[in-house]
């Protein structure tokens, strides 16, 4: 008879020992989950935060430590630079699936800006990218790449605002959607998808700069990668 109170008395300390990550989410039992990439620039240059060969810079200057627009914490990722300018996250192995999730933030300018994200091969072979257009009238949030053609969310977003955003790649679909309050849409205006037939593995994403637009700004926070479905953050 004196096991029962003994369980009772385990069953409560393991609750209390559940964590929960700084974004809110869960893993199995409450814990914390693990990602592929995890990612909040809180650090000082280039993130060390995991394997340092994941993040690096092509032809860009990366301000990984942006803090006079800030998105979340103290820290922000801005891409800055030309059309070119691109900051890469290598992967450590190729995906058929992945999901990417985390916060972006568009500051607008004069000219319009495009490829602000780019989905590639362990050979840097481009497989679809994210289009950012936005010259005044129409500020629309699009993709296309490989057999996809253009496909555009029928909202448009607001410039200067936080979103949150959730892409998903697999072999044979695409999906895209973006909300201000952390819950990840799967229909309507701010939610796209796309079929495709793909037979390349990713291995590489690449978070670009405002090409196109000298005086507009690409921000990144909480830039999370799996193999798994991510949900609400």
């Amino acid at each position: 008879m004196k096991l029962f109170p003994y369980l009772l008395c385990l069953l409560a300390l393991s609750a209390s020992a559940q964590v929960v990550n700084t974004l809110g989410l869960e893993g199995p039992a409450g814990g914390a989950p693990t990602f592929i990439i995890d990612q909040d620039f809180e650090e000082t240059g280039l993130p060390t935060e995991g394997d340092p060969d994941y993040w690096s810079e092509v032809n860009a200057t990366c301000d990984w430590d942006e803090s006079t627009i800030v998105i979340s914490g103290s820290q922000t990722l801005e891409v800055v630079g030309a059309a070119t300018s691109r900051c890469q996250s290598a992967l450590p192995s190729a995906l058929d699936e992945l999901w990417i999730a985390g916060r972006i933030r568009i500051d607008d300018g004069t000219e319009p800006q495009t490829r602000a994200m780019s989905i590639r091969t362990a050979a840097s072979v481009e497989k679809l990218w994210l289009e950012i257009n936005s010259d005044g009238a129409d500020n629309e949030l699009c993709f296309q790449g490989g057999t996809i053609s253009q496909t555009c969310m029928s909202s448009t977003f607001t410039d200067d605002l936080n979103y949150y955003f959730w892409i998903h790649w697999s072999s044979s679909t695409v999906s895209l959607g973006i909300s201000t309050d952390g819950t990840e849409p799967t229909s309507g205006g701010f939610f796209i998808s796309a079929s495709h037939s793909e037979t390349d593995d990713i291995g590489i994403i690449q978070w670009r700069s405002a090409s196109n637009c000298a005086a507009c700004g690409i921000f990144y926070d909480d830039l999370l990668v799996d193999d798994e479905a991510i949900g609400d953050l």
